[in-house]
């Protein structure tokens, strides 16, 4: 049920104005009949159909929306990992990048990709976990060399920021 509401989250107005309208329409109709028995209804119910399969090819068409956007975003996420765990691997520390900090503060510790040289900062002490870095690994700079170096998009994988 968790992920019913998840992934109409967001888009409840659109559902809830389409259900009232129908029921309203539905109520008219009723009405319509009960006022004028000689009333027929089958012009209306045809209408009343293509309504209803229209509404529901709406509906249809914004839950696939928003699971295939949530799919894209999993499969980004899960690709983006991969690459970083192979472009960053520990046995390449010291040959195409650098774990390294800042002596102002320490803990936090960055990626220094040396084709880029960029430094990524390494979100969370999970991610740092995940790579299986070590922290012996880390070489701490001094200020100066240290903000010399671009700083690149934050690497999160695993633990949220900054745990």
């Amino acid at each position: 049920m968790d992920y019913i509401n998840k992934l109409f989250k967001g888009s409840g107005a659109i559902y809830a104005i389409l259900f009232i309208g129908l029921i309203v329409y539905t109520e008219l109709l009723v009405l319509l009949v009960q006022k004028f028995p000689s009333f027929d209804v089958r012009e209306f119910s045809e209408i009343f159909y293509n309504i209803s399969v229209g509404s529901a090819a709406i509906l249809l068409g914004i839950a696939g929306f928003k699971l295939l956007n949530d799919f894209s975003t999993q499969w980004g996420a899960e690709w983006r990992e991969k690459v970083f765990k192979n472009k960053y691997s520990p046995a390449l520390i010291g040959s195409t990048f650098n774990l390294i900090e800042s002596s102002d503060f320490p803990g936090k510790v960055y990626i220094w990709d040396f084709s880029e040289n960029k430094k990524f900062q390494i979100a969370s002490g999970a991610t740092f976990t995940d790579f299986g870095f070590s922290y012996n690994k880390v070489i701490t700079l001094d200020p100066t060399n240290f903000n010399n170096i671009q700083e690149g998009e934050p690497i999160l994988t695993k633990g949220g920021w900054g745990s």
